[in-house]
């Protein structure tokens, strides 16, 4: 406690010198400094196996030529050169095997706003779901689906196209081909495209609780099951169309040459020879 008359204290030369110092740092301006992320990139030897913005990646020897990998990404992007399979996803995790190659693909589990692509030979199939598991067998692709589904599939050397979305679905794309079977659940809506001979595209639009694509069986078909409605303006389809199970039969081009439908309480055929004008 100070008495008396005010006292000053001098500081000295030193809290001076702090005091300048503190002036003048609170004349530059304040700068962040972000470090840039580092974003990982993998392609095996021979690029068969290639990984692309990654944030995350591990490899575990699980066997002699054997791999367990999981990967890691806001939108990391996978291919495997032989299968033609490239994808996008926020994980995969899957196995793979050292061959001749490269590592090739032996299962996998994509999660987190999944895109992928097949390709066989002029066709391209397309799925996009929240989740999918991959088995490959040979050339083949076994891929169950899950989570807002949307399946496509271009064939421009046929002229045709399939638009569905479902909630759940599984697809076998064969090495030759190409997607040989195909099923969905869930509220599922579709759109079949096909070119007439007239070079005039016509269109077979429908709604159901099940669609099963057999391109394999012969004759080929389309089966929609459960609270069916079909319409379009596609010259096969006689006209608009509810039941509760309806089968378009294919011929070997995979144009629609028989309609039938099922339900109570009776059953209904339709049918146009030639699969359109």
């Amino acid at each position: 406690v100070f008495t008396g008359p005010q006292s000053r204290i001098d500081a000295g030369p030193v809290s001076k010198a702090m005091k300048k110092l503190a002036i003048l740092l609170a004349l530059i301006p304040v700068c962040a400094f972000a470090q840039k992320p580092t974003v990982i990139n993998f392609k095996d030897k021979n690029g068969e196996m290639k990984l692309d913005n990654i944030s995350s990646l591990s490899f575990r020897v699980t066997g002699a030529e054997t791999r367990h990998f999981v990967a890691l990404g806001k939108q990391l992007h996978g291919s495997w050169n032989t299968l033609k399979l490239s994808l996008s996803a926020s994980k995969i995790e899957g196995d793979a095997k050292g061959t001749a190659k490269g590592l090739e693909l032996q299962n996998a589990t994509v999660t987190g706003d999944v895109h992928l692509t097949l390709v066989r030979g002029t066709q391209e199939i397309h799925a996009r779901a929240q989740a999918a598991k991959l088995s490959p067998k040979g050339g083949s692709m076994h891929v169950t689906l899950s989570g807002g589904v949307v399946l496509d599939s271009q064939d421009p050397t046929l002229g045709q196209s399939l638009h569905a979305t479902g909630e759940t679905g599984v697809i076998d794309v064969d090495q030759a081909s190409g997607m040989g079977k195909a099923s969905l659940d869930g509220a599922v809506s579709t759109t079949v495209t096909r070119t007439l001979p007239s070079r005039a595209k016509a269109h077979l639009t429908s709604k159901s609780d099940h669609l099963i694509l057999d391109r394999l069986a012969e004759p080929a078909t389309i089966t929609f099951i459960g609270d069916v409605h079909i319409s379009g303006d596609d010259p096969a389809l006689a006209g608009d169309m509810d039941a509760g199970k309806v089968i378009v039969t294919l011929d070997e081009k995979g144009q629609p040459v028989a309609i039938d439908a099922t339900g109570e309480p009776g059953v209904t055929s339709l049918r146009k020879q030639g699969g359109g004008a």
